[in-house]
């Protein structure tokens, strides 16, 4: 059998492949049941922890967002680490903690970065439950109600949520609101299969109890993944125990990347944690996305010495569109977000092109996401 073949049969495979996988997290999606509150009073002692470096264009609407939570408790303290800012945003964190009671700045003064943050933040809280966010982030008022009263009906030990993009009509962005929406479901759809894989931190809540008895949460040692690295431990404990809370009043919204420079800067950072995960579900994950996508990659540039490979390469883009335009229609409505069908082979063909360009970079980089 020459190469061509060999490569036809690679496409069928990595095509079922991948088409199994998302079916199967597109399952898992739909046996997560709606959740729909019904108090406002609660007993839990809540300790909101939000990190922040140089966010003073975001940091008041966030402490704002928090401030005004819809939600009857005395027992709720919102800790604001300051990860050493050079910009006024810590300066604006003092005020609202002299005028706040619930309101705590403390500053990092360990070593630098967001996990160490964390760290430090956790350390000092005093709730059973810790919910993590991040400073660019807004909130709808029943945020924090919704994630208690979660909390305590089921008692779990995490609670993933939603995050969604804050995006203008630009395709660049638009594209960055599939990707996003793409991946948040895919980590609840893994979830609703009890096979977690991934999360985000700025949507994120766990017990106390449970954290403190991980030797080392965060996986240090590397400078991004502080989320997935704390889902892979909590899932080492107990994999059902970890939960997807699906309410629309959870979602949060978050900035998007800018421009191409700050949102590839942002990729090479969550590529170059893939080399610490030890999850086998997330490693499958990955390989199968990146395989199917490096296939079709590959055969554009075949295609000028043998013309006939236009065939495989065609049936694998394809099934990708055909499968993705299946997961996004399914999804799209939770978070309120139209994506024409039209804009997933373009977003398809961009998506190649940067999964590509991330991956080169993590072989060929002599970074690899370590801090030591």
């Amino acid at each position: 059998m020459n190469f061509f073949y060999w490569f036809w049969a690679f496409c069928i495979v990595a095509g079922i492949l991948y088409s199994a996988l998302i079916i199967w997290f597109l399952n898992g999606w739909r046996n997560i049941p709606f959740f729909k509150r019904k108090n406002n009073i609660y007993k839990t002692k809540i300790s909101v922890i939000v990190p922040f470096y140089n966010e003073q264009k975001n940091i008041e609407n966030c402490i704002n967002g928090l401030i005004y939570q819809d939600i009857k408790t005395t027992e709720l303290e919102i800790i604001l680490i300051d990860d050493k800012s050079t910009d006024k945003s810590a300066d604006i964190t003092k005020k609202y903690a002299e005028q706040y009671h619930r309101i705590k700045y403390i500053l990092n003064t360990g070593h630098k970065g967001k996990k160490h943050a964390l760290l430090k933040g956790i350390s000092e809280s005093k709730g059973d439950l810790i919910i993590t966010t991040d400073a660019d982030c807004s909130y709808n008022k029943h945020w924090l109600a919704n994630i208690v009263e979660y909390y305590e009906t089921y008692n779990p030990n995490m609670i993933t949520g939603a995050v969604k993009l804050q995006t203008n009509k630009s395709l660049f962005q638009q594209f960055q609101q599939i990707e996003f929406i793409s991946l948040v479901a895919t980590g609840a759809g893994a979830v609703g299969i009890n096979h977690p894989v991934m999360c985000n931190g700025a949507n994120l809540a766990f017990k106390k109890n449970v954290f403190s008895e991980l030797k080392d949460p965060y996986n240090i040692k590397y400078e991004s993944g502080d989320d997935v690295f704390l889902l892979h431990n909590f899932k080492n404990i107990d994999a059902e125990k970890i939960h997807f809370l699906k309410n629309k009043e959870s979602i949060v919204v978050t900035q998007a990347s800018s421009g191409i420079k700050q949102f590839f800067k942002q990729r090479f950072r969550w590529v170059s944690k893939a080399t610490g995960y030890t999850d086998s579900d997330t490693k499958f994950t990955g390989l199968i996305v990146f395989l199917s996508t490096l296939l079709w990659i590959t055969g554009l540039f075949l295609i000028p010495y043998k013309i006939d490979f236009w065939q495989p390469t065609l049936f694998l883009f394809s099934i990708r569109i055909i499968i993705n335009i299946l997961f996004l229609n399914n999804i799209s409505g939770f978070f309120s977000t139209k994506i024409p069908n039209l804009l997933i082979p373009v977003f398809e063909i961009f998506y190649g092109i940067y999964v590509s360009t991330t991956i080169f970079h993590l072989f060929f980089n002599k970074k690899t996401g370590k801090t030591e």
